[in-house]
């Protein structure tokens, strides 16, 4: 799973939803990502806080816990693919967000996030929303490891 900077500010604040997304995710033993783009906008909004130590701890607890995926040149092809496509069809979207959404399609896996507004223009883009998976047409696919993952609630 690639996780996107809203979903881990969500799991830093101790968001319900965000918190339930990950026991899920850990219990299915998916290995979750976070993407050198995500880590940057972290890190951007660190530095723009009131309490800038405080945040980094929190960045670096959630960090230091799972895999970094870097941007590398296949995916950058793809995020430049994806901006320029948009673009030309007057559907700018944030670089950061293109990156982001161009790291699942190199490791073929969802993204998982509390915004999918920032992704659901990326056609190839699968996403996994914090509360439920993505079903919506403008997701274009389903999660199928979404969709396998036990509920917690049921007993």
């Amino acid at each position: 799973m690639i996780l996107d900077a809203p979903f881990l500010i969500d799991l830093m604040n101790g968001d319900e939803a965000a918190l339930q997304t990950v026991d899920q995710i850990e219990a299915a033993g998916v290995v979750q990502h976070i993407p050198t783009m995500t880590l940057r906008e972290l890190y951007i909004g660190a530095g723009m806080s009131d309490m800038p130590a405080i945040e980094r701890q929190n960045i670096e607890r959630i960090a230091d816990s799972r895999p970094i995926v870097p941007t590398t040149a296949e995916s950058a092809r793809d995020a430049g693919r994806i901006d320029g496509g948009l673009r030309a069809e007057g559907q700018p979207i944030d670089i950061g967000d293109a990156t982001i959404g161009a790291t699942p399609l190199v490791n073929a896996e969802p993204v998982v996030t509390g915004k999918s507004d920032h992704f659901e223009r990326i056609s190839e883009t699968t996403l996994w929303r914090t509360k439920s998976c993505c079903r919506s047409i403008s997701c274009r696919r389903q999660v199928p490891d979404c969709l396998s993952l036990p509920d917690r609630n049921k007993k």
